[in-house]
């Protein structure tokens, strides 16, 4: 399995996935565009040292499609539910968990291109924007290769007001 490191960029670009994602949330919500994502996996032997200390940041990307596995694996690892009471794999002050998870696909096998929002309670993606948006967050990012080359980008969206109390 390719490096989950590798794949995951940290792409902060809140503002303009706010604007395309959150159109017809409402919508989206009820659609049929749910897709319920494989079971990640929990037993990797690696320890976590060893994966930190060999992580590094790499802009030379295969030309290899991501399987919706992997994406799983990848979503689950940043925002997924570790326990019962919905604590996650992140930490959040006061559980809030503000953060959401946008995945702007564009080569991921079983699925069509377009923006997906990732929703841990239901370990499930739903689409809320079609088509390939690549090009689009290509322009808004500074290292614009670098975003076009990739199967998929994750960008992370802060709901400040339910961060404010």
């Amino acid at each position: 399995m390719r490096s989950i490191m590798r794949l995951l960029l940290p792409l902060l670009l809140a503002a303009v996935l706010t604007c395309c994602a959150h159109q017809g949330e409402e919508k989206n919500e009820n659609s049929s565009e749910k897709i319920k994502l494989p079971e990640p996996s929990k037993d990797e032997k690696k320890s976590l040292e060893r994966t930190l200390s060999e992580r590094r940041s790499i802009r030379d990307y295969s030309n290899d499609n991501l399987t919706i596995k992997e994406l799983s694996q990848l979503l689950w690892s940043a925002q997924g539910i570790t326990d019962p009471r919905g604590f996650r794999t992140a930490p959040s002050a006061g559980a809030l968990y503000p953060l959401e998870i946008f995945v702007v696909a564009g080569r991921v096998d079983g699925l069509e291109p377009g923006i997906y929002r990732y929703y841990p309670s239901r370990h499930e993606i739903i689409r809320v924007v079609e088509g390939d948006r690549r090009e689009e967050l290509s322009k808004a990012a500074v290292r614009t290769g670098m975003c076009k080359k990739c199967s998929d980008k994750h960008c992370h969206n802060c709901r400040i007001r339910e961060n404010n109390g």
